[in-house]
């Protein structure tokens, strides 16, 4: 199976704040790249609203393309909604090994 788009993210807390952002997004370019707008705009957020400081502008780098499997439009929404979704799941997956 070929991936619309795709992303990952692993998040650093401390006291409830975001201290370290990674995010990556695949299928929107030729190679998988990190976010590093996104990634800036989470450092120092606290846990309870980094998800609402998440953006399309943060991922004006990328340049998906249309084909069969969706247009080019789709893609950069599903890549907004999946790094929201993936930066949500890192977040619960931090709180669950710290406590």
């Amino acid at each position: 199976m070929i991936s619309i788009t795709m992303v990952a993210a692993l998040i650093s807390v401390v006291n409830g704040r975001i201290i370290e952002a990674r995010v990556a997004v695949g299928a929107c370019s030729a190679v998988a790249q990190r976010v590093p707008l996104l990634e800036a705009a989470l450092l120092g957020c606290g846990v309870a609203d980094a998800v609402d400081q998440i953006h399309s502008a943060h991922l004006e780098q990328l340049s998906p393309i249309s084909d069969m499997r969706g247009s080019a439009q789709y893609r950069g929404e599903a890549a907004l909604e999946l790094c929201r979704r993936a930066v949500t799941g890192a977040l619960q997956d931090g709180a669950r090994c710290n406590g």
